[in-house]
C-alpha cells in the first residue's frame, strides 16, 4: 500500500539523543511504500502468528531538505498454545513471542548544514506471558513479560518491561474499523540513562474503505515514550508525543490455504 502522512513531533531537549524517529520535535509529511504479511497456523495444540512489516519512503521537515527517514523492517512471531475455557465464557492461553526490529539505514538529520547520524536501531524483544481469547471485538490481546537486547553499534542497556498488545475491529456497513495498541513500561535499571526507554506506547486506528478491488484507508497514530532521567537535576522527564494524520490506498487479500495438518 501507498501511504502519506503528515503530523508533528513534541519532544523535550531530555531526548536529543534518542536513536528513535518518532523524537523529532518538527512538522514534517511523509510518503512510504507499506507491506504487511501475516500468516497464521492452526493445530490442535496451538495457534501459530506470524507478521512481516516493512516501510520505506522518504520525508519532508520543516527547514531540511527531503531526506530517507523511514526504512524499517519489522518481523514477529508469536505462539499460543489451545486456550483454556472458563465458566465466564473467556478462554486464556500461554503465549510466546519474538520480535526483529531494525532499520535498513540509520536515521539522519540535517540541521544548519550538519548531518547528524542516529545510531542504526537492531531490537530483539523475547516475551512470555497470557492471552486472552477474543471477545466484544478485541482479539490478538496478550500480556507480557518482556526482554529486549539492543543490537545496535551504540547499544542501550537491555531492558526488560511488561507489554499489552491488543487489537479491535469493528464492522461498519462495508468498512471496517481497526485500532492497535502496543505499549511497554520498562522496569527501571541501575544503569539506565536518559536514552533507555521507561515507558513506549504505540495507538493506531484506520478505517478500511473498499473501493473495487483497492482499499483506502484514513489513519490516525498516536506514541507515547518516557526516558529514565532528566536534563533537569530532580525532575522526571515529560513524556514526548507524536500525533501523525495519514490516508492508505492499497490492496488487501486473505488467502485461506488448505494443508495437512503436522500436529
Amino acid at each position: 500500500q501507498l501511504s502519506f502522512a503528515a503530523g508533528q513531533y513534541r519532544a523535550t531537549s531530555d531526548y536529543k539523543n534518542i536513536g528513535l524517529t518518532e523524537l523529532r520535535a518538527l512538522d514534517f509529511t511523509r510518503i512510504t511504500y507499506e507491506v504487511d504479511f501475516r500468516v497464521r497456523q492452526d493445530s490442535r495444540l496451538f495457534i501459530w502468528d506470524n507478521r512481516l512489516f516493512g516501510v520505506l519512503g522518504q520525508s519532508k521537515v520543516t527547514d531540511q531538505p527531503l531526506q530517507e527517514v523511514a526504512d524499517d523492517l519489522f518481523f514477529e512471531t508469536v505462539l499460543n498454545l489451545r486456550p483454556r475455557s472458563f465458566e465466564s465464557g473467556l478462554s486464556l492461553f500461554p503465549s510466546g513471542s519474538f520480535k526483529y526490529d531494525t532499520e535498513f539505514t540509520p536515521t539522519e538529520r540535517t540541521e544548519r548544514g550538519i548531518t547528524t547520524r542516529n545510531p542504526k536501531q537492531q531490537d530483539i524483544t523475547l516475551g512470555l506471558g497470557v492471552g486472552v481469547s477474543e471477545f466484544a471485538g478485541f482479539n490478538r490481546t496478550r500480556l507480557s513479560l518482556t526482554q529486549t537486547f539492543d543490537r545496535s553499534r551504540n547499544p542501550r542497556p537491555d531492558e526488560n518491561g511488561i507489554n499489552l498488545q491488543t487489537m479491535y475491529q469493528l464492522p461498519i456497513l462495508s468498512s471496517t474499523l481497526r485500532s492497535e495498541f502496543d505499549g511497554t513500561y520498562y522496569i527501571k535499571q541501575k544503569r539506565s540513562t536518559g536514552d533507555t526507554r521507561r515507558l513506549l506506547v504505540r495507538w493506531r486506528s484506520d478505517i478500511a474503505i473498499p473501493i473495487g478491488s483497492l482499499v483506502i484507508g484514513p489513519s490516525l497514530n498516536v506514541f507515547l515514550f518516557r526516558g529514565h532521567k532528566s536534563s533537569v537535576v530532580g525532575q522526571s522527564p515529560k513524556i514526548a508525543t507524536a500525533v501523525v494524520v495519514g490516508v492508505t490506498l492499497g490492496f488487501s487479500k486473505e488467502w485461506k490455504v488448505q494443508y495437512e495438518p503436522l500436529f
